[in-house]
């Protein structure tokens, strides 16, 4: 059986790779920034002037993304923009400023800012489109004021606040553009300081708060006529990889590769004084020494922090690889662990006595041993359900109860209903339909006499109330649904069940807890992994697919085969009875020395069948050995006392679909689900309803809480490995 569960782990271990890495690669693709607006390229193409101007061109290559509004509508772009800030100490003004359209060689006029919204797609065509302009936008983005370049910039040598100027033009209309171009050119007034040795400035290309993610961006920065390699000086600071070279006239040229929002990139330079002439602001002393300390100073801080970077990220491979690594070996061990006391070791191979357990105590133990079907909850109250029918508490009869009109079941004789239904095909055609339960008069007045274990005296006491609901002892299960379906406190009934099989089976002493030795080392594994997963993601995609791998895997293995409970040495001794009896039944034609037919015993075998979920294949076994069943006459005469009568007497007019349509599966307990109303989680769902991750969200913390009880199976497991990616690529957003 651990052959199965491991095979199950490893398709478990497969599905979580192939979903593990597909996810990682997925998210890597698409890692970079997905803003609706982004540069493709931008290329400067600069002149350092002798008065301290700057005189450059940027190449812009956009790309427009499809974008909505808030109320989901497409809203097209009408505008592009450039943002700068006026200072004193460097950026006074802004001049001659042109913009053109790359790609037509369009020429934009100037015009006063005009925000787009409230003007239709005709007017702004007719009206706006292919113009620039410039504005104040220092009190707010959404409300420009006029700039004008002749009166309103800064004085290089004042105090005066600083100014946030916007540079637009106006497009035509535009849903979605993978390429539009424009030629931006401009004048940067006062940019430079003139010391007593040379002329420094500081270009900032890119903000720290950039929030236009640009695929490549290169530039070229010429200094002024008679400067060259040996009188000037530049350094380029970014983030983003970055490669410079110089030509012999000093020219400077740079390359950045994928330029994140929130990444800056800005130029320091500085050449001799002999190239400097009429610059507006101007420092007493010399200041090329300084200047060259300083940047020497941050290159090595720089140098200093990506060593100390590389050691941190290595640290933490290890530290992630080490704990992890521990983590999930101690995993597979308290899996294997697991598993060996959840076997069975004992020396029985078939039994053919009732075991020591109760029927629900059954449905429990072999889970533990061995592979069932169906939930145990509802095998447990099937074969309950059914062991109250053998200790004659309650009667079961096929069809509705308005078959019976008239009829004391209480009293009737099986071999005379059976007949009855015979005898009418409309009779024959009901009784397959749903059945009949009755409460027997000796369940009401003495039921201290029937010999009811704690389990089914909790199940026919919520039989018994279902029956007060319905208002007769008699009752089909279509009416029993109609009852119970506005039944508040039903659940609460049902819970009364569940807690006496679960202190039914407690007190048995049968299993111990052995889940933790494997559970907590897999999650704590699994969630190293997930950080190791989510540092890498974005650098380093080999050590993510590395983490992902290796800890998803061997964590949806643990998680697939682990087991929730051991079994003890008293608990060595029931499993041999049940699993012995459960493979008996489950060979039972091949005996040939089974004996007489014992309908007695075969009532228990039928019982517990339904606990071990192998009802119909231990009727086709019993059929198979005592073909003699199958012969209603037979049954009038032997057998109208058995719990199976009614599943082979029904063959006649029903075929092979058991106690004339008994369903009991009905009986089945709903699970509750306990949420943290404190846990910040439970919050954001409650708070944010509406989401679209909600659901996923929801499915999520249920399969937390089921883990923190049973493995899931290998689809649940698929699923929860698919969704844990799902969010770990929203995380990685």
């Amino acid at each position: 059986m651990n052959g199965k569960r491991y095979g199950r782990g490893l398709i478990a271990a497969f599905s979580a790779l192939v979903a593990v890495v597909a996810i990682i690669l997925a998210v890597f693709v698409i890692s970079g920034d997905e803003a609706d607006l982004s540069y493709r390229s931008v290329d400067f193409d600069a002149r350092l002037q002798s008065n301290g101007d700057i005189r450059f061109t940027e190449h812009l290559d956009y790309q427009l993304k499809r974008r909505e509004n808030d109320d989901g509508d497409t809203k097209p772009w009408k505008q592009l923009y450039l943002t700068f800030k006026l200072r004193n100490q460097d950026l006074t003004n802004i001049t001659d400023i042109s913009v053109t359209n790359a790609s037509t060689g369009e020429q934009y006029t100037q015009i006063a800012p005009q925000p787009p919204s409230g003007v239709s797609d005709g007017e702004w065509e007719s009206k706006y489109a292919g113009h620039w302009y410039i504005a104040d936008t220092t009190v707010s983005p959404n409300y420009p004021e006029p700039f004008d370049p002749d009166t309103d910039g800064l004085d290089p040598n004042g105090s005066d606040n600083d100014k946030q100027i916007e540079i637009g033009w106006n497009i035509p209309a535009t849903v979605n553009q993978s390429s539009l171009k424009f030629d931006v050119s401009m004048t940067f007034r006062n940019m430079a300081t003139q010391h007593s040795d040379v002329t420094n400035l500081m270009w900032e290309m890119f903000p720290e708060d950039n929030q236009v993610p640009a695929g490549e961006v290169t530039g070229t920065v010429r200094f002024p006529e008679g400067i060259g390699k040996n009188d000037s000086w530049a350094w380029l600071h970014t983030e983003a990889t970055s490669q410079t070279s110089r030509d012999a006239d000093g020219t400077l040229h740079f390359t950045i590769s994928d330029l994140r929002t929130d990444r800056y990139v800005d130029l320091v330079a500085a050449f001799d004084n002999t190239g400097a002439s009429g610059v507006e602001r101007t420092r007493s002393g010399d200041f090329l020494d300084e200047l060259k300390d300083t940047e020497a100073a941050k290159e090595q801080q720089w140098r200093d922090s990506q060593r100390l970077k590389a050691q941190l990220t290595v640290a933490g491979w290890l530290v992630c690889l080490v704990l992890g690594g521990l983590c999930l070996v101690l995993a597979v061990r308290g899996v294997i662990s697991s598993n060996r006391e959840a076997t069975y070791h004992g020396g029985i191979e078939y039994w053919r006595e009732s075991p020591q357990v109760s029927p629900a105590s059954a449905a429990h133990l072999i889970d533990v041993v061995d592979e069932s079907k169906g939930e145990q909850s509802s095998r447990a109250m099937t074969a309950t359900v059914l062991a109250l029918v053998v200790k004659k508490a309650i009667a079961v009869y096929p069809g509705p109860s308005s078959l019976y009109h008239g009829i004391d079941l209480s009293q009737a004789n099986a071999v005379d209903m059976a007949r009855m239904i015979s005898s009418d095909p409309s009779r024959a055609s009901a009784a397959s339909s749903t059945s009949t339960l009755v409460i027997m008069p000796q369940a009401l007045s003495h039921r201290e006499t029937l010999g009811l274990s704690r389990s089914e005296d909790a199940c026919l006491q919520l039989l018994i109330r279902i029956s007060a609901r319905v208002g007769s002892p008699v009752f089909d299960f279509n009416q029993m649904e109609e009852a119970c379906s506005d039944w508040e406190n039903g659940y609460q009934e049902m819970e009364h069940f569940t807690n006496a099989c679960d202190i039914e089976f407690l007190g048995l002493n049968a299993v111990k807890n052995v889940n933790a030795r494997w559970l907590t080392p897999t999650i704590l594994g699994m969630g190293i992994g997930l950080i190791g997963v989510l540092a890498n993601i974005a650098s380093n995609i080999a050590v993510a697919l590395c983490f992902g791998i290796v800890f998803s895997c061997v964590g949806a293995f643990c998680l697939a085969t682990g087991r929730k409970e051991g079994l003890t040495e008293s608990g060595q001794t029931y499993a041999g009875e049940c699993l012995g009896l459960k493979r008996y039944m489950e060979d039972f034609s091949n005996f040939s020395d089974r004996g007489a037919l014992d309908l007695v015993m075969w009532n228990w075998y039928l019982v517990y069948a339904a606990a071990f979920g192998i009802s119909d294949k231990a009727a086709r076994e019993f059929a198979k050995a005592y073909p003699e069943v199958n012969d209603p006459q037979w049954l009038d005469t032997y057998g109208s006392n058995s719990l199976g009568y009614w599943t082979y007497r029904s063959h006649a007019w029903n075929g092979m679909n058991g106690m004339g349509g008994m369903d009991m599966n009905m009986f089945a307990a709903d699970q509750t689900l306990t949420l943290n109303a404190n846990n910040e989680l439970v919050k954001y769902i409650f708070e944010h309803k509406d989401s679209e991750n909600v659901p996923m969200f929801c499915e999520q913390l249920y399969d937390l809480a089921v883990l923190s009880n049973h493995p899931l199976s290998v689809d649940e497991m698929t699923k929860f490995v698919e969704r844990s990616n799902k969010i770990m690529m929203l995380l990685a957003k």
